[in-house]
């Protein structure tokens, strides 16, 4: 009995390091959505800075928006995450973020890219506290590395984002790469939903006991389980 105990214990802590992987490879993806979006201005700014007629106050401006916007969402993030959940306030930045690149598409001048860069910062500010919240929670004592791997999102999206806004610009337009870039912020949206799991305040709190009272659990465990198969 206590052999089959052990064998749900090692079954159970496999799914959980894979779902734990998977949750990283998601928060990972994030960041590079976000920097897809958020790095695509830098590259085209001549053309649409000449198209637009704005100034370079307003240019200033512009990036201005979208630094106070990251910033003034952080505390707020945590107290949603709090209220709703970690994963549908993932979910709500990433369909967030990826909106307010799209809205570029049909800017018309220095309000509307002020405007939907101040929402961009919003929504992409909700991201590092919450992500970084996730990874710690599910990685515990093995954080570091995870987090660090996590942190090489941006480097990623910074040079997947420069040639494909480009590209995207050159052979149709700026807008057009505005709403070409959004997309993999809904994709992964919409993965995210399907991937990630709704998990309750008591999982959560259990899943960051220290390994003092995981090994007393898993030793009661231990017990409990063959008892209960013995008077099934």
């Amino acid at each position: 009995m206590i052999v089959i105990a052990q064998g749900i214990q090692m079954k159970e802590r496999t799914a959980s390091s894979r779902y734990n992987y998977t949750v990283l490879v998601v928060c990972w993806l994030g960041w590079i959505a976000i920097y897809l979006g958020r790095s695509i201005l830098a590259p085209i700014l001549p053309l649409l800075s000449s198209e637009l007629g704005l100034t370079y106050t307003q240019v200033g401006l512009i990036e201005s928006a979208y630094l106070v916007g990251y910033i003034v969402v952080k505390v707020p993030a945590g107290l949603v995450a709090n209220r709703i959940g970690i994963k549908r306030t993932l979910i709500l930045s990433m369909v967030g973020y990826g909106v307010s690149t799209a809205l570029n598409f049909g800017a018309t001048g220095f309000a509307h890219l002020m405007a939907f860069r101040f929402l961009l910062g919003l929504f992409q500010g909700v991201h590092l506290p919450i992500a970084n919240t996730l990874l710690s929670e599910r990685f515990g004592e093995r954080q570091g590395r995870a987090i660090g791997f996590h942190e090489s999102g941006p480097n990623v999206g910074n040079t997947v984002a420069f040639p494909l806004a480009v590209t995207i610009t050159s052979t149709l337009s700026w807008r057009w790469a505005f709403l070409i870039l959004s997309l993999p912020a809904f994709l992964l949206a919409g993965a995210a939903t399907l991937i990630l799991r709704d998990e309750t305040k008591v999982e959560r709190e259990a899943r960051s006991l220290p390994e003092e009272g995981k090994s007393s659990l898993r030793g009661f465990s231990g017990i409990l389980v063959p008892l209960a198969l013995a008077h099934a």
